[in-house]
């Protein structure tokens, strides 16, 4: 379920349809829930999914927990990546806003910060000052990326987080 004061505008040149604030949405306001029905399928059920599904679901899905997915179906599927988004999960996998988002500013996260295990990688568009160029699903990897939460991050992210750690001491 998306914010009201969000809707579907084409993007910033360069860019694809996006998701853009009508009126002021205030920090910590949830900006995304996933609907009741929301399809949840394991990485198994995905790769057996007929082409086109599939090809649906490695450009809009998002992982929701270890081997979940979802693939939203409504105009929320077009929240874009940024290296300085304006929106970051909750524990409960919500979007929420981490800091005010102005009438005509786009609501954005950043993909890496919950994909870890759909294979993505592309060449970033966001022009932000910290814009990392390329963005995939490795990079809860690199060394001082700052990840956007609100409180903590989900389970899944947190136990996956916590198995790096100890990994590399």
């Amino acid at each position: 379920m998306l914010h009201q004061s969000l809707r579907l505008s084409q993007a910033k040149s360069g860019m694809s349809q996006g998701i853009y604030a009508i009126e002021p949405i205030h920090k910590g306001s949830i900006v995304w829930a996933p609907e009741e029905n929301a399809q949840i399928l394991s990485w198994t059920a995905i790769c057996n999914l007929p082409k086109s599904q599939k090809e649906s679901f490695l450009k809009y899905g998002f992982q929701c927990g270890d081997d979940q997915f979802s693939n939203p179906c409504d105009i929320s599927r077009h929240i874009n990546h940024s290296c300085n988004p304006n929106c970051g999960w909750n524990p409960y996998f919500r979007l929420v806003a981490i800091k005010d988002i102005l009438a005509s500013e786009q609501a954005t996260y950043d993909y890496s910060s919950n994909d870890f295990d759909i294979p993505f990688r592309f060449e970033c568009n966001c022009q932000e000052l910290n814009c990392r160029l390329i963005i995939s699903n490795r990079d809860h990897l690199l060394e001082g990326i700052r990840f956007y939460y609100v409180d903590e991050p989900p389970a899944y992210i947190k136990s996956r987080r916590a198995s790096i750690n100890s990994n590399s001491s």
